[in-house]
């Protein structure tokens, strides 16, 4: 017998008496007497020692698998797991973008945008028919149909309105979950916009970007006159929130702007309460990671500890325990002019493409497609002891020129990251309950 090589001994931070034994493979966990732990560690290199001295405990560790037979192959299993769970076909994630183009421009946004472009009935007809095929299959639970852009509301009436309804009662007709999704800068979600997508399902979401409070979001998110948004959007997500639309506040942030937060989540301070509203801090892709960076996050999140809305702020990686949506097998991106994607975060040029769809709804995938599934892991993933956890995902692996880890800090701080893995799961958890 031999120890699970995907096993952590993990201090508690609540209580000095204790300590967790996680196996982040297989999501199990035991909380220990720290007396536990230390027989743990002087059996490392022969579990078996355990149930001399204690069986009750080597019986709980060969049950949940922290010990498991000489024979068994971690590796290769994890990896048929990894395959398994993004090959699923239960749910359809299909992102639409109504048109490239967009009301405002942001300093840091990576697309091109193309003026008037639109999304034609044709291939609106077109992705409505690849929704219906799918669908049909009798595994597939549900759809989550998402609009991104360029601002995907720009086009709310000639795109989004008719193909959303037409989902709808293609999901009621073969007794599908439909879900709707927005990435909007949230100008045009206006309180009839609200009002209709609320008749679409009973899940409707929205993520907006800020970029601060009201004088750094203005400089970044304006208007061509140069007029600032922040109040119209401020305005329309309160109404959103009102409404019960699960609302995201994304706040975006730089080491300029990252204090000016505190007075956006004050803005919002009389729906902290509401469950339906969350705030999502992401680092600005351009902006270096610092020193000084991090010494402000963590600023920022004493000034936040006692406030009571919902975020990424106090968890250690933020987001990081959910998987890119682009990794799984059963998810496209479809841009207005018929190519399609794997994801909404690189550039919709062309070379980036793996396919596009045709007008009888289906999608024709092209060499990149399977470029892409084939290089989705590294050469060095297999002997990294994050592999079951890692979320880097498969396109950043796809892109790594030499075949190694795109993100090397990632798998060299493995300890740590782990760590911080377990208590963004045990929070989540606890905040679940």
């Amino acid at each position: 017998m031999k120890w699970s090589i995907y096993n952590k001994l993990i201090d508690s931070s609540e209580d000095n008496e204790v300590v967790f034994f996680y196996n982040y493979f297989r999501s199990k966990l035991l909380t220990l007497d720290k007396r536990l732990a230390s027989l743990i560690e002087s059996s490392s290199d022969d579990p078996t020692k355990i149930s001399k001295i204690h069986p009750d405990l080597y019986k709980s560790l060969l049950d949940d698998r922290f010990v498991i037979s000489d024979e068994i192959n971690e590796v290769a299993e994890c990896v048929n797991a990894i395959d398994r769970k993004f090959s699923s076909d239960e749910i359809l994630r299909i992102t639409v973008n109504p048109t490239l183009d967009c009301n405002l421009k942001c300093w840091y946004c990576y697309e091109n945008h193309v003026k008037d472009s639109v999304m034609t009935n044709d291939i609106i007809k077109g992705v409505e028919l690849f929704i219906e095929n799918s669908v049909k299959s009798q595994t597939l639970k549900k759809v989550q149909l998402s609009f991104f852009g360029g601002e995907p509301l720009l086009q709310y009436k000639k795109v989004v309105k008719p193909l959303a309804e037409t989902v709808k009662s293609i999901c009621t007709k073969y007794e599908k979950k439909l879900v709707v999704s927005f990435t909007t800068n949230g100008v045009c979600l206006t309180n009839k916009v609200v009002e209709e997508l609320k008749n679409l399902s009973s899940e409707i979401s929205v993520q907006v970007a800020f970029d601060g409070g009201r004088d750094f979001h203005n400089k970044v998110k304006c208007f061509p006159s140069g007029l600032g948004s922040y109040d119209i959007v401020k305005s329309n997500l309160f109404n959103a929130i009102q409404n019960e639309i699960l609302t995201t506040i994304r706040c975006n942030y730089t080491l300029e702007n990252l204090d000016s937060f505190k007075f956006l989540v004050d803005d919002f301070r009389e729906y902290w309460e509401f469950p339906n509203l969350r705030f999502s801090f992401h680092k600005v892709w351009q902006e270096p990671e610092t020193l000084e960076l991090h010494s402000k996050i963590n600023e920022l999140k004493d000034k936040v500890s006692g406030m009571t809305f919902q975020s990424n702020i106090q968890s250690f990686l933020g987001d990081s325990i959910s998987p890119c949506y682009g990794d799984f097998d059963n998810n496209y991106v479809a841009n207005y002019n018929g190519d399609v994607y794997k994801c909404t975060a690189r550039d919709f040029k062309p070379e980036n493409r793996i396919g596009h769809l045709s007008s009888s709804g289906e999608i024709i995938l092209n060499d990149n497609a399977y470029l892409r599934k084939r290089n989705r892991l590294t050469s060095q993933c297999s002997d990294c002891r994050l592999l079951p956890i890692c979320t880097i995902c498969f396109q950043q692996r796809f892109e790594s020129m030499d075949d190694k880890c795109p993100i090397p800090a990632v798998r060299g701080n493995a300890d740590m990251n782990i760590k911080k893995y377990f208590h963004d799961v045990k929070n989540l958890n606890r905040n679940e309950k």
